[in-house]
């Protein structure tokens, strides 16, 4: 059916055909909540046309854009922002005839978070490459390298260099680590105005360093897992890789004293992923049974067995005053039900845990099968989140100081690279539908072959940057 639109819509058409479906975008940002101070959110029309209008009305005001790739310019944006919904119009031309597509909504809620730090890694398995880690203004479409691997990794001579492992303390920046591995490596902490490099390799780590980090919200105290990690490769399964632990346990360091105490050191338990409660008194876990028999190589007897290892979420009470631990308890049993649990995440206010749950083990970056999920720490009751989840990997996940956003890795659009979603909790304990974090070239998340790995939240950019950094690692 023909219609007319309303005089003074320069460059609208005036008359076209509707259509009842969606337009076909990349990203797919329809009918998404999104923060009130996000940067804009571009995108490209997929649906065939030879011309293309875009529509985008608030009761703040209207903007007009021509073409296929959407890039909407900031001022207009914010202006859109300044009302609760944004109407998006998308009209499509084909051989001399308008088409205008269903329409859909952007609805503006909560702000969130300004920054989010993640590490840009490359598809490789043997080899360190050019590796990052990055500070994204969500705000806008900044990004800052807060340190490179390039800048002092010499590949020809054999000196390599991985960077991982970032944390902060409570979503601020005046207290974070990372890692560096193999030439020049240890462990950069940032504190109390210093910046130093300190080998975490003690006689109280008997596994190897200490590496995957959670700081306590307002001592300075870091927990870490000391890790054994193996990686292996399928010839013919699905999942390609296989990254598993055959040693773990718990430390706890004290970043003004240079102190490392051990925590769990059980030999027929793998212990790994501390993550602090907001109130500082509870450390979540992930744990799994694993008795290697008298005479077994260790390494050997585990690859045999790592489609059976499986971890359950664990909590040690924590005494602030004191220092003293409490007796660690179950606090979720994935194992009887033939999964494994990783990454455990309470909400700021402690009412929700978020994990993601797979067949096996713990790395579920390289699990197809793994999901989100989360634990009512009210009821008891667990349930995969359906809304989030795809048919690929669901790994790494971060709540926004707030606990009203949560950002997540995952590989659902082409199985190969992890990229970012943020998604809003709704008052119903539901999340919204899940949009990837806007980029200024809506094409440069197809384009850019990186993944992006441990998504984490702050509420101030980092002050340091890599000079800063590189003087301390040498």
């Amino acid at each position: 059916m023909a219609a007319f639109l309303a005089a003074g819509c320069t460059g609208v058409p005036k008359v076209w055909d509707s259509c009842g479906q969606l337009p076909s975008m990349t990203p797919d940002y329809s009918n998404v909540v999104i923060p009130r101070n996000i940067a804009p959110m571009n995108f490209i029309i997929d649906t065939p046309g030879d011309r293309f209008v875009t529509v985008l009305k608030s009761d703040a005001g209207e903007t007009v854009l021509r073409g296929r790739t959407v890039k909407i310019p900031m001022r207009r944006w914010r202006r859109l922002l300044e009302s609760d919904s944004i109407s998006i119009n998308v009209f499509v031309q084909r051989d001399g005839q308008w088409i205008r597509m269903k329409e859909f909504s952007m609805t503006a809620s909560d702000p969130i978070d300004r920054y989010v730090t993640y590490r840009l890694i490359p598809p490789s398995f043997q080899q360190y490459e050019d590796i990052s880690i990055c500070q994204r203004d969500l705000e806008s479409f900044g990004e800052k390298a807060i340190y490179r691997n390039m800048a002092v990794m010499k590949p020809a001579r054999g000196q390599g260099q991985c960077v991982n492992c970032h944390s902060f303390q409570n979503y601020g920046t005046e207290s974070f680590q990372l890692h560096l591995r193999q030439y020049e490596g240890g462990t950069v902490i940032v504190h109390d105005g210093k910046v130093r490099k300190v080998n975490l390799k003690r006689s109280q780590t008997a596994v190897s360093t200490a590496v995957y980090p959670s700081w306590h919200p307002f001592l300075p105290l870091v927990a870490y897992s000391t890790n054994s990690t193996v990686q292996y490769f399928h010839t013919s399964h699905p999942d390609r890789v296989e990254v598993f632990d055959d040693a773990s346990d718990l430390v706890l360091y004290n970043v003004e004293t240079d102190v490392l105490t051990p925590v769990l050191t059980t030999p027929d338990r793998l212990e790994c992923f501390p993550s602090w409660s907001q109130d500082g008194r509870t450390l979540y876990y992930v744990q799994a049974v694993h008795d290697i028999p008298d005479g077994e190589d260790r390494h050997r007897y585990t690859l045999s067995q790592t489609d059976s290892i499986r971890y359950d979420i664990y909590a040690m009470p924590f005494n602030t005053a004191t220092m003293e631990w409490g007796a660690p308890y179950r606090v979720f049993n994935a194992s009887a039900a033939g999964c494994s649990a990783t990454h455990p995440r309470l909400s700021p206010d402690g009412r929700r845990l978020m994990f993601s749950l797979g067949s096996h083990g713990i790395f579920h970056v390289w699990h197809n099968d793994a999901d989100l999920w989360m634990l009512d720490m009210t009821s008891g009751q667990a349930r995969a989140l359906d809304e989030l989840n795809s048919d690929r990997a669901e790994s790494y996940h971060s709540w926004s100081h707030d606990g009203r956003w949560v950002i997540f890795g995952s590989r659902r659009e082409d199985g190969e690279y992890t990229r970012l979603f943020i998604s809003h909790l709704q008052p119903d304990g539901t999340f919204s539908k899940p949009f990837t974090i806007p980029q200024k070239d809506p094409h440069s998340n197809s384009m850019r072959v990186y993944s992006y790995n441990i998504p984490e939240f702050t509420t101030e950019r980092v002050k340091y940057g890599p000079r800063r950094l590189l003087r301390a690692m040498r």
